[in-house]
């Protein structure tokens, strides 16, 4: 689950509702489970990728039904995707909007699938994204659906420290994938900003005091100044 390089990137602190010792366990990433996926006593790099987007999606879709799809059956939702592995079809199934389904490539680049030509369209997908992630962060880190479902990446540390203790990973896989791939993507989607911060870049942005960039800066000095710009998205310079 490599994080892109799109220059840009924010997940919040939640206003917090757990207590600091509060954990929800996964159903996926344990070990009763992660024993079923092992291959000659080993678990393959996919196979561990695989099982933690599962524990995402469940609490996802556990707290979007909670707070907008009543009409939804939570237990049966819960049985079917676990039951299926989250081989579900959310939308003819369960009725969940296409907007709504959890989307990985998203999640890892909020620009993705957007047709992106100068600065100031990054400028206002990015808006889009922060706006979007700054509400469902200050539903709490029991009640946003996005926020509180990413935190599983913390209350699961324990059961990939195991993974790592029992020597379950082969050698090329933990230095070639877990090492260099994996954890820079933990890193990348545990770490953000408080809300009120946030919330105050959003402000200097749509104020035109600060401009994200995208992806690949660059930098040309010239007549003691300089410019600089995505290389990208070049059609605005600053």
């Amino acid at each position: 689950m490599p994080a892109q390089d799109v220059g840009f990137h924010i997940f919040l602190k939640q206003l917090v509702k757990k207590r600091y010792d509060e954990k929800f366990g996964g159903h996926f990433l344990i070990p009763e489970v992660i024993k079923k996926h092992l291959t000659n006593d080993k678990l393959k790099y996919e196979e561990l990728v695989k099982l933690l987007k599962l524990d995402i999606e469940y609490r996802y879709y556990a707290l979007l039904i909670k707070s907008k799809y009543a009409k939804i059956n939570l237990d049966n939702f819960k049985n079917d995707f676990i039951k299926n592995n989250g081989k579900l079809n959310f939308a003819e199934q369960y009725g969940i909007d296409t907007a709504d389904i959890f989307n990985w490539e998203k999640v890892l680049n909020p620009v993705a699938g957007v047709k992106i030509t100068t600065t100031d369209n990054y400028q206002k997908e990015i808006l889009k994204w922060l706006n979007f992630i700054i509400k469902d962060a200050k539903l709490g880190s029991k009640t946003g659906p996005l926020t509180s479902s990413i935190e599983m990446l913390r209350d699961l540390r324990t059961n990939i420290r195991w993974i790592v203790a029992n020597n379950l990973l082969s050698n090329d896989d933990y230095i070639n994938k877990f090492q260099k791939q994996f954890m820079s993507t933990i890193s990348f989607l545990s770490m953000g900003a408080p809300v009120i911060r946030s919330e105050q870049l959003a402000a200097l942005i749509k104020a035109n005091i600060v401009t994200i960039l995208g992806p690949q800066m660059m930098l040309i000095g010239a007549n003691k100044t300089y410019k600089t710009c995505s290389m990208f998205y070049k059609k605005r310079n600053f």
